[in-house]
């Protein structure tokens, strides 16, 4: 485990890798894309098809970045896993998604909308504005 995130350079694009849970918390997402990611690429293997119908679509649409979350799919040892790998854009829509079974999916990536959907909803550059000593309710 480690306590950060690096990006890394990938033709034009700069890219933040991230394993399972990762993404699934908001605070992963936006602080990679805080630091200038582009694309979030997620290796996963997860069973609930919220993730990738619900979660991964957020993501990318409240950061505007792109999402390309790779998941596992089938059964293995018992457990069975969603596939639903996708890749969606920085307004949360969908250019490419698996069925359950094992797919390739390609889509093209087009970097200039990254800018202009931060531009149009500018939630990664108002959240900056939030007091960072902002104190949260503990846990009950």
């Amino acid at each position: 485990s480690g306590d950060d995130f690096a990006l890394a350079k990938l033709g034009d694009a700069q890219v933040a890798v991230m394993i399972c849970y990762e993404c699934e918390f908001p605070e992963t997402v936006r602080q990679v894309s805080a630091l200038g990611a582009d694309v979030v690429l997620i290796v996963t293997a997860c069973a609930w098809d919220q993730v990738p119908n619900l979660v991964v679509p957020s993501r990318a649409y409240e950061n505007g970045v792109y999402m390309v979350y790779a998941n596992f799919c089938g059964v293995e040892n018992g457990h069975a896993f969603a596939g639903l790998s996708c890749i969606v854009n920085p307004y949360g829509n969908d250019l490419a998604r698996a069925g359950r079974d094992r797919e390739a999916i390609t889509a093209q990536l087009d970097l200039a909308l990254v800018s202009e959907a931060r531009a149009r909803l500018p939630y990664l550059r108002d959240h900056r504005k939030i007091p960072s000593d902002l104190k949260l309710p503990k846990d009950p």
